[in-house]
C-alpha cells in the first residue's frame, strides 16, 4: 500500500479495521489510512487517495460526515530521537486534517501554528450530535478546541496552555510539559491529560468547552520531583518542586520510589 509506521486502530461501521499511518515505504512523512478485513486481517487498501504531510491519531463522526486526523512528524526524524532543529525545519506537524467521511477525501487543513507543534491525540465529545472536540499538542503542552463553523468548515483555537519551567540540570534551559495523552469523560464534563516531562495528570471542567477550568492535578513521577537531577529555578505555577511518589506493596520490605512518567490514560 506504500505506507509505514502504523499508529491508531479503529473499527469501522462497515466491519473493516482501519489503521492510521505516518510514513511512506521509505520513512518519509505521509499521513494515510490502511484498511483490513476484520476476520482475516488481509489488507484491503487505503481508505483515501489523499494524503497529508504527516499522520498520527484520528477519529470520525459519520453523523457530521467528518474524519479528523492529527500529525506527529516525519518517521525519519522522530525515529532517530528528538532534535529541536527538526522542529524549525518543519519535520514535525502542526495541522489538523479534515476529511469527508462519505467521500473519503481531504477537504481542509487547519494550521495550529508553532503553539500546535505535534498535535497528537484527538478527541470528539462523546455526544454524537456534538460538533466539537479537543486535541493535545505535545511539544509545548497546549490544548486546542476544534469545532464546526456555521458555513460547514472547521476551525480551532487554543483553550489551555501549560507554561514551561526554567530549569538547570536538563537538556534545555526551559522544560515544556510535553503533553502525551488526553481523554474526555463519558459524560463530556471533564478533560484529562498527562504532561510527560513535568510528570502531572490534570483534570479540567469542560462544561463550558471554550473556557476549560483546572479542577484537579496529581504528580506521578516526571523530571521535576524533589531529589532528582533537575532543579527548577522559575515556575509560574508551583511554589516548590513536587514530592516523589512512593509505592508500597505487601511483598516489599520498603516502599519503592516511582521514577516513571505519566503517558497514556483510560476512563
Amino acid at each position: 500500500m506504500g505506507v509505514s509506521n502504523p499508529h491508531t486502530t479503529h473499527c469501522l461501521p462497515n466491519g473493516k479495521v482501519m489503521i492510521s499511518t505516518m510514513g511512506d515505504e521509505h520513512g518519509r512523512g505521509k499521513g494515510s489510512f490502511a484498511t483490513f478485513d476484520s476476520v482475516s486481517f488481509e489488507p484491503l487498501g487505503l481508505w483515501t487517495k489523499d494524503s497529508s504531510d504527516y499522520g498520527y491519531d484520528y477519529w470520525y463522526q459519520p453523523t457530521h460526515d467528518v474524519l479528523i486526523s492529527t500529525e506527529w512528524g516525519c518517521p525519519l526524524s522522530f525515529s532517530k530521537g528528538f532534535d529541536p532543529k527538526d522542529v524549525a525545519a518543519g519535520k514535525y506537524g502542526t495541522h489538523l486534517n479534515v476529511y469527508s467521511w462519505s467521500e473519503q477525501r481531504l477537504l481542509q487543513r487547519i494550521d495550529l501554528g508553532l503553539e500546535g507543534v505535534m498535535p497528537l491525540e484527538v478527541r470528539f465529545l462523546h455526544d454524537p450530535l456534538s460538533t466539537q472536540g479537543f486535541v493535545g499538542c505535545a511539544l509545548y503542552a497546549n490544548v486546542f478546541r476544534f469545532y464546526r463553523k456555521d458555513d460547514g468548515t472547521w476551525a480551532a483555537h487554543k483553550v489551555i496552555s501549560i507554561p514551561p519551567k526554567k530549569v538547570e540540570g536538563w537538556a534545555l534551559p526551559e522544560m515544556p510539559g510535553v503533553m502525551t495523552d488526553i481523554l474526555i469523560s463519558l459524560d463530556d464534563r471533564f478533560l484529562y491529560f498527562s504532561n510527560w516531562a513535568h510528570g502531572d495528570v490534570r483534570q479540567y471542567d469542560i462544561t463550558d468547552p471554550e473556557h476549560p477550568k483546572l479542577v484537579g492535578q496529581i504528580f506521578l513521577g516526571g523530571s521535576i520531583v524533589k531529589g532528582g537531577p533537575v532543579k527548577v529555578v522559575h515556575d509560574v505555577e508551583l511554589k516548590e518542586q513536587p514530592d516523589p511518589v512512593y509505592i508500597q506493596a505487601v511483598s516489599w520490605k520498603e516502599a519503592h520510589r516511582c521514577s516513571s512518567f505519566p503517558w497514556m490514560g483510560s476512563v
